[in-house]
């Protein structure tokens, strides 16, 4: 019985972990910055595609003088299946940090060439 006990909270723990990984893989920040700042995106349903790589997919806003959690502002588009929102630059004047749609297999070439 105590061995069936624990192969349960080991499996638990191992999809625990999966999925905290895949989570954590799916939301892209800015360099250096910590995740937990940044809420997850919301996006409307019904929004049309976004030109990838060229329009924004939405902004995460700051306030330079506080350290308080960014805040989400949806764009009027929205990612197609096979692109992730993620960081393009950061705009210091309008305090945002925009978001593009990026190829989901081409990221990783691009992250790669970074390092």
């Amino acid at each position: 019985m105590a061995s069936y006990t624990s192969s349960i909270v080991v499996i638990v723990l191992l999809v625990a972990v999966i999925v905290e990984m895949v989570a954590s893989a799916t939301k892209f920040v800015p360099p250096g910055m910590n995740a937990d700042m940044f809420p997850e995106p919301s996006y409307d349903l019904d929004a049309p595609e976004c030109t990838p790589m060229k329009e924004p997919c939405g902004f995460y806003s700051f306030s330079l003088t506080s350290h308080s959690p960014f805040k989400w502002v949806k764009s009027w588009c929205q990612c197609g299946s096979n692109y992730d929102c993620v960081f393009e630059k950061a705009d210091m004047k309008m305090r945002v940090y925009r978001q593009v749609c990026m190829p989901r297999t081409g990221r990783k070439e691009d992250e790669n060439r970074i390092l």
